[in-house]
């Protein structure tokens, strides 16, 4: 793979690999994108909702013109993902889908789950264009940016997308093997549908990505379960933990999504998954920026765990003040390539006086 987009390809490709295994560098690792002053080129848009998000050649296009006029500096991996919106399974799996601008939703099918057993119909209309969307833009990478795979969901947001979240709530109570049954056989579905979509991608890009933009050698995939803010520690140790050490034991690397202050009540159980490498924070809208939680963030570190985090240009230097940069992703965008430029020799001055974990 070339990485045209990325001058500085092989020694990034080294420092990921390292990332993974804990080796420490001069600063985190980061991406910094920026606008690199190419003018971007008309993609002149289909006319209708649908056809904007599954035509193939648009939607290539489209994310081909977006690498081509972006800076990525750092160990920012030139990539996209194909976006279906959230938990697309579910409409593989039968779920109708809602299309808006910007995001997507489905809408529950299961009254019942004794007269609803779960099935995937290979022809699935989305699952198809799934793959064809997928395969466009790895052909029109032509290798020189890296195609990720689909945000596939987590099991348990798959269920409560197909059920509803307040009806699987109760399920959980009323129905506790039902549900168990349902979350083991979406696992196994999950593994084998990342795979035909990892088949594809590697045709023009080596290692793999989804939505996060990390990169791996191997089978990535960033895993959450945003319905875990509706439940208990304990009924997250009983129905969610038990997917999670099937997945992250399956992949090669992985990182949890770990999603608004309702899921904090979960750290515990997720530094406690051996096979989990990374954990990502997000405070959820409307909640204080990800440099003012230093309490958790330390304690994933000191528990051996990576983290990955978005933030704001303006956030890198406080969070070095008390995160060391060992093991330490962070994802930042600024307004030009000197700013992106300058951001990462700063980080560099930064880290020196920055904590060892």
């Amino acid at each position: 793979m070339e990485m045209a987009y990325l001058d500085n390809w092989p020694q990034a490709r080294e420092r990921w690999i390292g990332w993974w295994e804990g080796e420490e560098y001069e600063r985190p690792l980061m991406r910094v994108t920026a606008p690199n002053g190419r003018q971007p080129r008309d993609i002149p848009a289909p006319a209708t909702l649908e056809q904007r998000w599954t035509d193939p050649e648009y939607v290539a296009a489209a994310h081909a013109e977006h690498m081509r006029c972006t800076y990525w500096g750092g160990e920012g991996i030139p990539a996209h993902f194909v976006n279906l919106g959230p938990s697309i399974m579910a409409a593989y799996l039968g779920a109708p889908l809602h299309l808006m601008e910007t995001t997507t939703w489905p809408s529950p099918i299961v009254d019942d789950w004794d007269a609803c057993e779960l099935r995937f119909d290979e022809t699935n209309r989305w699952w198809q264009a799934t793959k064809q969307l997928t395969a466009a833009c790895v052909e029109a990478s032509g290798g020189s940016y890296a195609v990720g795979i689909t945000d596939l969901g987590g099991p348990e947001d798959i269920l409560s997308y197909l059920r509803g979240p307040e009806r699987l709530c109760l399920d959980l109570l009323e129905r506790p093997e039902a549900v168990k049954h349902r979350l083991a056989w979406v696992v196994g579905l999950w593994r084998q549908l990342y795979d035909e979509l990892w088949e594809i991608t590697r045709r023009a890009t080596s290692g793999s990505t989804g939505w996060m933009r990390a990169w791996s050698p191997g089978r990535f995939y960033p895993l959450q379960c945003d319905f875990s803010c509706m439940i208990s520690p304990a009924m997250f140790e009983g129905f969610v933990v038990p997917g999670l050490e099937r997945l992250t034991e399956w992949l090669d690397h992985s990182i949890y999504h770990w999603d608004g202050p309702g899921a904090l009540q979960h750290l515990e159980a997720l530094l406690d998954l051996p096979h989990l490498d990374a954990i990502q924070w997000t405070p959820g809208e409307g909640n204080p920026p990800v440099s003012e939680w230093p309490e958790q963030l330390i304690r994933v570190q000191r528990r051996g765990k990576l983290l990955y985090l978005f933030v704001g240009a303006d956030e890198v230097k406080r969070l070095l003040e008390f995160l060391s940069p060992r093991g330490l992703f962070l994802e930042t965008s600024c307004g030009s390539v000197e700013e992106a430029n300058d951001l990462l020799r700063m980080a560099v001055a930064w880290s020196k006086d920055a904590p060892r974990r």
